[in-house]
């Protein structure tokens, strides 16, 4: 039982069977799933590859990511966006001991699902800004990767400059 909230990014994130947690959930990494008997107080805030909510989310859901499965309860509305379903999961993920398995990209809501709000999630289209993307990438002629390198070596000198003339009466204090 947590009466707060979960903040958490890694790889996974397992709210268990008999998990209580008061208020929200937010998370960051690959995948998150809540398991049947869990509870969420509030909502559930996850940005990552899959979610997959089996358990009770007593507010709103809202994902930012590839795969989207909801088959437990959510007291409010789901938002977000998911890749589209192209068929089959990642090929990219490493096999290892305690990997979870990966979901095929989507929106899936099982028939067992229980939504009160809306659920307004959109499915990107892949590749429909791909011509804005390219056009985007250049910034005076440079590619925008190599002129956003510029910028941070730009503001490294000027930082190690300012750390160069100041260090010496700091060193003294000290």
């Amino acid at each position: 039982q947590v009466n707060g909230s979960v903040y958490a990014g890694g790889y996974s994130l397992i709210v268990g069977p008999e998990a209580s947690i008061g208020r929200n959930v937010y998370f960051g990494g690959f995948g998150m799933t809540t398991e049947p008997g869990s509870d969420i107080g509030r909502s559930m805030y996850t940005g990552g590859y899959q979610a997959i909510v089996n358990g009770e989310v007593a507010n709103d859901v809202s994902f930012g990511g590839a795969a989207l499965e909801l088959n437990g309860a959510v007291g409010g509305d789901v938002t977000g966006e998911v890749a589209p379903d192209e068929g089959g999961a990642p090929l990219f993920m490493p096999q290892f001991p305690g990997s979870i398995p990966a979901v095929s990209p989507g929106l899936r809501v099982s028939d067992s699902a229980q939504v009160s709000g809306v659920v307004d999630v959109a499915v990107s289209e892949a590749g429909s800004d791909s011509g804005e993307r390219i056009r985007d990438r250049a910034l005076f002629g440079i590619p925008r990767a190599i002129a956003n390198r510029i910028g941070e070596f730009i503001a490294i000198l000027i930082v190690g400059g300012l750390l160069l003339y100041f260090w010496s009466s700091l060193m003294r204090r000290a």
